[in-house]
């Protein structure tokens, strides 16, 4: 059902380490805030079609996550 929040912190620390040492990641989160936060490059999937796509904040920041993931804007 998801991590609690003490090892959601380690897991995503070793994910931007690990980024940051030069490899690439390719990581798919329920959790938007978390996963395009960390993330460079974000895509938003809708019945598996692409929704919103651009850098990770910039994504996060688009008023559209909001209906997408909650019905309702940010």
């Amino acid at each position: 059902m998801g991590l609690d929040p003490k090892t959601h912190t380690v897991v995503f620390d070793l994910i931007r380490d690990m980024n940051k040492s030069g490899r690439t990641i390719l990581l798919v989160e329920q959790n938007a805030r978390s996963g395009l936060g960390l993330a460079s490059h974000g895509v938003v999937l809708e019945s598996g079609r692409i929704r919103l796509e651009g850098t990770g904040t910039g994504v996060l920041g688009n008023g559209e996550i909001g209906r997408l993931f909650l019905g309702a804007p940010v």
